[in-house]
């Protein structure tokens, strides 16, 4: 799926809900014990668009232009689908994906998501 769509970033937002069901461990434990470490470059890109969320939202309100936000989740969007791509999560789905770091992570694009009202699209 591509594009600039709400249906693209609602797709990934439900790929990112079906790994966190899956792995079935306690976000909130990981948040207390997880330190983030990037092994993959595609991983470490994610991380440090994830990390502008803060920026791009002060941004957004100082300017009274809210579509920077949705320029934003497009391309954490793309950058998620990237990572999803590279690392080869369906197929190391039981253990390279549910490292912690990892997990904690897609947890927090999660609550982003879901603090923009971006339903998964299931």
């Amino acid at each position: 799926m591509q594009g600039n769509t709400a249906v693209y970033l609602q797709y990934a937002h439900a790929r990112i809900c079906s790994i966190i069901q899956k792995a079935n461990k306690d976000i909130e434990e990981l948040k207390t014990k997880a330190s983030i470490t990037f092994v993959h470059a595609d991983e470490r890109a994610l991380g440090l668009h994830v990390i502008r969320f803060q920026e791009v939202v002060e941004q957004a309100c100082a300017d009274l232009l809210p579509h920077y936000l949705c320029d934003y989740l497009y391309s954490l969007s793309e950058a998620f689908s990237k990572f999803y791509a590279s690392c080869q999560v369906t197929f190391y789905l039981t253990s390279l994906l549910f490292r912690s770091p990892r997990l904690y992570g897609l947890s927090v694009l999660h609550q982003m998501l879901i603090q923009l009202s971006v339903p998964p699209l299931c």
